[in-house]
């Protein structure tokens, strides 16, 4: 996943949250991924989809923001299937 060529997240594993949500796991490869951001992701076979940050954290803990290196969940308006 990339906000842009410098922010980069490593998905570990994708999450069904909702109908049209998805529930991420991963870290932070490079740069600063942040709440309300735009993100895109490369599905399996290689195509781009994008999806819109909803939150970064847990729900009982959630942040504005994730720096390189952080391991933390995202939420992120995308169907789980398409991560």
């Amino acid at each position: 996943m990339s906000e842009d060529n410098a922010n980069q997240y490593e998905v570990l594993s994708a999450n069904p949250s909702s109908s049209d949500e998805t529930v991420v796991t991963g870290h932070v490869v490079s740069g600063t991924i942040r709440k309300g951001s735009w993100a895109t992701f490369s599905t399996s076979d290689g195509n781009p989809v994008t999806g819109q940050i909803v939150r970064i954290g847990t729900a009982d803990a959630p942040l504005n923001l994730a720096r390189e290196g952080q391991q933390t969940p995202l939420v992120i308006g995308v169907e789980a299937r398409h991560v």
